[in-house]
């Protein structure tokens, strides 16, 4: 069973004790509901996500994921080119063309596998069953190198001929300990395989109807692990976690900060993204006058104690919900009681409700709270889908119903699109058919 984002982000209070209402992220070691949504509504807005707290990019692949998890040290970009070119492109490259290109390139017009080692994008791809390089792990345990020292006739590569050096083992298998760094390399200029316009730099359309052993380390199923902070890298980085990830990012790229936001800028964003509104006059002119270290973090406190605060965090759960005030379909008849839903989130909002709590309720409030009110209130969640109560195919409602529950469920929950594997395994995804039946 996967971590609940309640262990994650852990405080130091007893499972299911909310913390005081109005205490912000700021003035204590946990982050609140609404602050972990307000996380995931700003993330497409903000820098390449960096820490552990922010999803990566939907299509990294997982030797980019675990680079972008990796705190780096950081030295000039242009180093760290140069010094990439020089292990890749100097050593790992030639022996690929001395013993793979026959195979697995451009200019052999054939890419066995569905992998080809020509060029960076291609390595970083790796072949039909996943990735062929996996970091993080004992080199030995990476798919490239198993086959390359295989001495199995149905597995070993080459297939035929002279094995590979053992000089040349050794190059690739330094390589991969420090990461399998490779640089900006172009793609040759027939760059798709036989039959694919392009040569993608993501996920790999999945070839079988099996989990394999690459779909098990995707970076989103394996196990969050801690990362060590990176030490700042500019003299302007603020002390915060999350800051020196960023600002570890930007150095990493070659770019500096961007100059900090006036104090006007701050109280106007900060109260849209927890209120939805702007601030007002009083309120602005209170802020400006308010010179003590603690005064953004007295403005956060207050927007977070006010009601508005819950109904604008509402908003965003109710989209995830599919929340609507009539049925939907032709007749779109009204819900007279859909209101007690909507009004279960503000509330559970405004009071901080743990978010293990939170996800209980709504999934099975009535068998694991039954004698809680709020909690039957909750399932609301599952009674929100489109419904047309006098539809003569009862049973095929019902199927359209279930359907629905379940995909919403899992996009809400998982972050998966699950409704793929209702016709046919995900073609990206470990996400079979057959298990979406079972």
């Amino acid at each position: 069973m996967r971590t609940p984002p309640s262990q994650i982000i852990s405080e130091d209070r007893p499972p299911g004790t909310p913390r005081p209402r109005g205490t912000s992220a700021l003035a204590s070691r946990g982050i609140p509901l609404g602050a972990l949504l307000l996380t995931l509504l700003l993330a497409p807005l903000a820098l390449p996500p960096l820490s552990p707290l922010l999803p990566l990019p939907f299509g990294a692949s997982s030797v980019r994921a675990q680079e972008l998890l990796s705190p780096p040290d950081s030295p000039p970009a242009a180093e760290k080119e140069a010094e990439t070119e020089d292990v890749f492109t100097a050593r790992v490259l030639p022996i690929f063309r001395e013993h793979c290109f026959k195979c697995h390139s451009h200019e052999s017009g054939k890419s066995k596998g569905g992998l080809l080692l020509d060029s960076g994008a291609a390595v970083l791809v790796g072949a039909d069953s996943g990735p062929i390089v996996l970091t993080g792990k004992p080199p030995g345990e990476s798919p490239l190198l198993r086959v390359l020292r295989s001495t199995d006739p149905e597995v070993q590569m080459p297939p035929k001929g002279e094995r590979l050096p053992e000089e040349s083992l050794r190059t690739i298998e330094a390589w991969i300990a420090s990461g399998a760094p490779i640089a900006s390399l172009p793609t040759p200029a027939s760059a798709s395989p036989p039959g694919s316009a392009q040569i993608p730099l993501g996920p790999v359309k999945r070839s079988s109807s099996k989990i394999t052993e690459a779909d098990r380390q995707w970076w989103a199923f394996v196990p969050v692990r801690s990362q060590m902070v990176p030490e700042p890298a500019f003299e302007s980085t603020p002390p915060h976690p999350v800051d020196r990830f960023l600002d570890a990012r930007l150095a990493r790229e070659g770019l500096t900060p961007a100059p900090e936001a006036s104090r006007a800028a701050l109280l106007r964003r900060v109260t849209f993204a927890l209120t939805g509104l702007p601030p007002s006059l009083a309120e602005l002119r209170a802020f400006l006058e308010d010179s003590s270290p603690e005064a953004f973090e007295h403005v956060v406190d207050r927007l977070l104690s006010s009601p508005r605060y819950g109904e604008r965090m509402d908003r965003v759960w109710m989209d995830l919900a599919r929340y609507a005030d009539s049925d939907g379909y032709r007749i779109d008849d009204y819900r007279p009681t859909a209101w007690r839903y909507r009004d279960y989130l503000i509330q559970a909002f405004n009071s901080n409700k743990p978010y293990d709590r939170f996800v209980q309720e709504q999934l099975a409030g009535d068998e694991l709270f039954p004698e809680d009110p709020q909690a039957l209130t909750a399932t609301g969640f599952l009674q929100m889908g489109i419904y047309e109560y006098n539809n003569r195919d009862a049973r095929g409602q019902w199927e359209t119903m279930l359907n629905d529950l379940t995909d919403t469920t899992a996009d809400v929950f998982l972050g998966l699109g699950l409704q793929c594997a209702r016709c046919h395994d995900h073609k990206f995804d470990p996400l079979l058919q057959r298990d979406y039946y079972a």
